[in-house]
């Protein structure tokens, strides 16, 4: 006799936790396709000392320790970023990028092949993929 399919509590809270961590992970990335291109500026975080966006570093926190933890930590990224453009702001630089830049970009990101390239839009990725 076959026995019906049955989750433990354990698998039911492991399958429950990795379907919310990748429902927020996918709302993470449809921010960065849609609106970050468009709002005009570009992660202090990044600017300043290089590396992933604040968007893209919550997204690989939630991919490697979880929703709840990641909730925990991203402020203190939050804070450094903030600290970030302060710098930049002393030291004469900008977050803001050219208007014709961010035309460009966002319809790079619009293609599914810079999506397809890094999972993510990033200029490099956009560069590989158009020359935008």
């Amino acid at each position: 006799m076959l026995r019906p399919f049955h989750l433990t509590r354990p698998r039911r809270k492991r399958l429950l936790n990795l379907s919310l961590n990748s429902l927020v992970i996918a709302a993470v990335g449809q921010y960065q396709r849609y609106l970050s291109p468009r709002k005009g500026f570009n992660c202090a975080h990044r600017m300043a000392y290089g590396g992933e966006s604040c968007s893209q570093h919550v997204k690989s926190l939630i991919a490697t320790v979880g929703l709840l933890q990641a909730m925990a930590l991203a402020p203190q990224r939050f804070r450094a970023c903030g600290q970030a453009a302060r710098l930049l702001k002393a030291q004469g630089g900008a977050t803001r990028e050219d208007p014709e830049r961010l035309r460009q970009r966002a319809q790079c990101c619009s293609d599914l092949a810079c999506d397809l390239v890094s999972g993510g839009c990033s200029d490099l990725a956009c560069d590989l993929v158009s020359g935008c």
